[in-house]
């Protein structure tokens, strides 16, 4: 077991090897077809949420992290979305968007196209918060803050495993957990301003953030704390 699992985790035989993409593939699109009967009533959930309440608020990618007050939309999830397609919302009728540790599972490429849906649907002045793994803050813990490489290093190795930093830093970055892109701060801020949003923040203290259920998830979550997690709000 402990070798399939280190297997599934890129680590025997090539992480990046097609019968291992293949193997994740098949899983995913195995949840996604046990998930169609959510998928089909998304839309009605939809409508409900927007005809009951005033302020629209929508977290994307939530797994099992639902937040009050919030239409919780996950790819497989109840409310089924699909962010790198076009967001099933009219022009200018979104309040805020939020995603945690979602945007770095899709490609470079569909992130732009998320951003500029986000974009769309958003109302003017609304707000994109994302939190998501930084390549340069997760660089930066392993290579000059020896307490937060510890704690990392705690975190994504195996029971008395041994390994280099530049091994747990291509773990993070794509060996596991089916990393697509990380970003850092440069990169948002220059996609925010390509896509038109008015400015782009990078969030160095939750309580910054305009918007309560988001603060307390965040902190609960440890985000700025675990050496790898970086939070931007983009505002239209």
């Amino acid at each position: 077991m402990r070798r399939l699992k280190k297997w599934l985790y890129g680590e025997i035989g090539g992480g990046e090897t097609l019968v291992y993409k293949m193997v994740w593939e098949w899983i995913f699109l195995l949840k996604n077809l046990l998930n169609l009967p959510n998928k089909l009533g998304t839309r009605k959930k939809i409508k409900k949420y927007f005809k009951t309440h005033d302020i629209i608020r929508v977290q994307v990618g939530c797994g099992d992290n639902l937040l009050k007050g919030f239409l919780n939309t996950d790819f497989l999830g109840k409310v089924s979305i699909n962010i790198t397609k076009k967001l099933p919302f009219s022009n200018n009728s979104v309040h805020l968007i939020y995603s945690n540790h979602t945007v770095e599972h899709i490609y470079h490429e569909q992130f732009k196209n998320f951003l500029k849906e986000a974009y769309r649907v958003l109302k003017q002045g609304g707000i994109h918060i994302i939190s998501t793994p930084s390549i340069e803050k997760l660089t930066k813990s392993v290579y000059y803050n020896p307490s937060l490489k510890k704690k990392i290093m705690r975190t994504h190795t195996n029971h008395n495993e041994e390994i280099d930093s530049a091994t747990l830093i291509n773990r993070i970055v794509h060996m596991r957990y089916m990393h697509k892109f990380l970003y850092d701060f440069d990169c948002i801020n220059r996609l925010a301003k390509k896509y038109k949003h008015s400015k782009a923040v990078l969030i160095t203290n939750p309580d910054l953030i305009p918007d309560e259920a988001i603060r307390k998830n965040i902190k609960d979550r440890g985000f700025e704390n675990d050496g790898i997690t970086e939070t931007y709000m983009l505002v239209k």
